[in-house]
């Protein structure tokens, strides 16, 4: 059996459409939406946080039980993210951030293609020690002038390089 690159990404977009609750099959909705999350992906343990969880009912009813389920694997399981309605065409996207000893690069991502949308890196500042250091933002915009001033400069020039 061939593996698709889908079948290799740690983060999925899935579309899972479930049955509603009968006087047959009375499964609660989280277990309801789980089950039909294990169809899709053929199998694994899927968990997710109870403040999500409380959300499902409305979310399924609101939307007849066919919804878009956002995962990301953490080790042999997957871990519910999101639920978002699968009749509206939503992009949902992904920012991939490496900090390198040198440069820091970073990917906007597709989660549902795994297309790499847009890319940038950019040299990490080096000091008068010598020194790299991802601290050194706040650092050297530190010796500028106000605390302020600071954050403004650091998060000023991350945008312009990565724009």
């Amino acid at each position: 059996m061939e593996r698709s690159p889908e079948s290799d990404r740690w983060i999925r977009s899935i579309r899972v459409r479930t049955t509603p609750p009968s006087l047959k099959d009375n499964t609660g909705d989280a277990d309801r939406l789980i089950k039909g999350i294990e169809k899709v992906l053929g199998g694994g343990e899927v968990g997710m946080e109870i403040p999500l969880s409380r959300k499902i009912p409305s979310l399924l009813r609101e939307h007849h039980y066919h919804v878009e389920v956002i995962l990301c694997q953490e080790h042999s399981s997957w871990h519910v993210v999101d639920i978002l309605p699968s009749t509206e065409t939503v992009s949902v996207y992904g920012l991939a951030v490496d900090l390198g000893t040198s440069v820091v690069a970073v990917r906007l991502l597709d989660i549902a293609t795994g297309e790499v949308k847009e890319e940038s890196s950019f040299s990490i500042l080096k000091f008068r020690s010598g020194r790299t250091s991802s601290r050194g933002f706040t650092t050297l915009a530190g010796r500028a002038g106000s605390r302020n001033s600071s954050r403004s400069w650091s998060t000023g020039s991350i945008r312009k390089s990565v724009s």
